[in-house]
């Protein structure tokens, strides 16, 4: 009867179990809905660089909040001793960042247009199109379509090729990283100018100004030295115009904004979820402890000559059931001994 009993626990309390953990896999969905419609915009408004004429957009499902800006890089030429050496063209940049806050965990998406120089040379094209191969960036004519999404504690960075010369060769990064919680989320979001001389990448910081301020080492300080011979000392950096561009950064805490059982409180429940399945297995080893006691008490309350018939009884069973198995066996032996012989 017990035992009937914790079949009959079991049946029942399984897909309960599975659909409490369905219901929590669904509560931890990235996409919750947040309490008040414009609340992310709220936050990133004030802080996007009107520079770039940055605005942000609520999500349509009202799971966070979008934002957009535009960029165009600086182009140049630089002549060296009566000839064109380097002649950058500009890039045009549409990019933003959807940040969805009360996610387990909070994440935020990149998404944008590069639109790049016509007539690139195939070189370039081939590594753009080798770009498109990875999911969420498209390519086409010459334009690059991107939308990524970034956990928190990550962080994504999208190298886009698109000039290239004998004395060194230009391509953008784009930047997005995602850190903390939803009780103090950090986004930020940047487009990076980098140039590649002698198979070293220098960027932002890195660019050489072609002055005695450069203070490089080791096989960097050899690329540049030898891109800023080739151009005539070249001021990069100040061309480039001080790279990277930022296009969002901000640390907020959107606890108040987004549902309850949204974020960490959301990872505190889905552990509860796996208690609670560890509590039902502990039930279930408890029932089945407690049935072996019954079955011994009941076993050790008989008298002598009783217990002697149980276990004789028991014995009778045991041998019964080897003699049907050896039978079996006995008719199954000949038809394999047939099939042996035939091969």
């Amino acid at each position: 009867m017990l035992a009937a009993m914790m079949l009959g626990a079991f049946a029942h309390a399984s897909p309960e179990i599975a659909f409490a953990q369905t219901s929590r896999e669904i509560e931890i969905s990235p996409l919750r809905r947040l309490q008040s419609s414009g609340a992310v915009c709220s936050v990133l408004n004030p802080i996007l660089p009107s520079a770039l004429g940055c605005s942000c957009t609520d999500a349509p499902s009202g799971v966070g909040g979008s934002s957009s800006c535009s960029y165009t890089t600086p182009s140049f030429t630089v002549t060296y001793l009566g000839q064109q050496v380097f002649n950058l063209p500009t890039v045009t940049i549409q990019l933003g960042a959807e940040v969805l806050p009360c996610g387990s965990p909070a994440s935020a998406k990149i998404h944008g247009t590069v639109r790049l120089p016509s007539g690139l040379p195939p070189a370039i094209t081939s590594e753009l199109n080798t770009l498109a191969g990875d999911s969420g960036i498209t390519f086409s004519g010459n334009t690059l379509s991107i939308e990524k999404g970034v956990e928190a504690g990550r962080s994504v960075s999208i190298k886009v090729p698109f000039y290239t010369a004998s004395v060194a060769s230009a391509d953008l990064k784009l930047i997005l990283t995602v850190s903390g919680n939803i009780d103090s989320l950090t986004v930020t979001q940047s487009v990076d100018l980098c140039l590649t001389k002698g198979g070293q990448e220098f960027c932002g910081a890195n660019l050489p100004t072609c002055t005695s301020s450069d203070s490089y080492s080791g096989a960097l300080k050899t690329a540049i030295d030898a891109l800023c011979l080739a151009t005539g000392n070249f001021d990069f950096k100040a061309a480039l115009q001080n790279p990277p561009k930022q296009f969002m950064e901000i640390t907020h805490n959107f606890a108040n904004i987004c549902p309850a059982g949204s974020g960490a409180g959301a990872a505190a429940a889905a552990s509860g979820g796996m208690g609670g399945g560890a509590i039902f297995i502990l039930i279930v080893l408890i029932l089945i402890a407690v049935c072996a006691a019954a079955a011994a008490v009941w076993y050790f309350k008989k008298k002598p000559e009783e217990r002697k018939a149980t276990k004789e009884k028991f014995k009778a069973k045991m041998d019964a059931m080897k003699e049907k198995y050896k039978k079996k066996a006995a008719t199954v032996a000949p038809d394999t001994e047939m099939e042996t012989a035939t091969e």
